[in-house]
């Protein structure tokens, strides 16, 4: 991330920094909500253009530092952009996770969009077998076994899909038989004598 290449090609922003980059406050505003701990226009590490420093805490008391170049906003749009921001980044792992959408296909936007809606159809349609099979699998189950079942009949998939997951009693234990004494009928057995 170059921010000075940004700020030069006028490209808006708004990221969050680390703690160890350095900024040199310039001016001061009065923050208009109660979490902003800190709105100022900065310089930061060697640049010589301004920006716009906001700091806040959230509910958990952690605090964020973000650096921006957008001035015609409230302390608080900023909040909620970078806020959404963290939406679209969970929409992404989302993808990343359920799409397998781990490798790009091509580098140009549009088939970046094309590969995104070809995994979100692929996606979409394995989401409708599930719910006509009425399959108690999981979805991550659900998708291994549309994985394993993709060069084998339709009906060997419904089976599978049907069949109830085998719990396991784990590692059972051979029962050891009790050691008794040895029956040896009455033939031989010597009685005791008895005491008065």
């Amino acid at each position: 991330m170059n921010l000075e290449e940004w700020l030069k090609r006028d490209v808006s922003f708004v990221t969050r920094i680390s703690k160890n980059l350095r900024v040199y406050i310039e001016k001061e505003f009065e923050p208009t909500h109660p979490s902003v701990t800190k709105d100022a226009i900065v310089y930061f590490g060697t640049s010589h253009h301004p920006v716009r420093y906001i700091e806040f805490t959230d509910e958990k008391d952690r605090v964020y530092r973000i650096l921006t170049n957008r001035w015609d906003l409230e302390d608080t749009e900023i909040l909620d952009i970078y806020k959404n921001r963290w939406i679209v980044e969970l929409f992404f792992k989302w993808i990343k996770q359920h799409l397998k959408f781990t490798k790009i296909w091509s580098t140009k936007p549009q088939g970046i969009w094309n590969q995104m809606f070809l995994a979100v159809i692929a996606f979409g349609l394995s989401v409708i077998v599930k719910l006509m099979t009425r399959s108690t699998k999981t979805t991550w189950g659900f998708f291994q076994s549309l994985q394993t079942y993709l060069y084998k009949t339709y009906g060997d998939l419904l089976l599978e899909l049907g069949r109830k997951k085998k719990k396991s009693k784990g590692r059972q234990k051979i029962p050891i038989p009790s050691k008794s004494k040895p029956d040896f009928g009455t033939v031989a057995m010597v009685k005791g004598k008895r005491r008065i």
